[in-house]
């Protein structure tokens, strides 16, 4: 297991699609406006496909 973690939602987005996760945990403290935490918890750019 690897552990990533980023300070920022733009970093965060950027670390996502370098390398895709397997599972994702978001703290939805940032000191950022409400809307970029929703957004980012709204609209991941993973895709959504169950395992099978």
């Amino acid at each position: 297991m690897q552990i990533e973690t980023a300070p920022d939602l733009t970093i965060a987005r950027q670390k996502i699609a370098q390398t895709p996760p397997d599972v994702i945990l978001l703290e939805l403290t940032f000191p950022a406006p409400a809307e970029d935490e929703l957004s980012m918890k709204a609209a991941p750019t993973l895709e959504d496909e169950p395992n099978a």
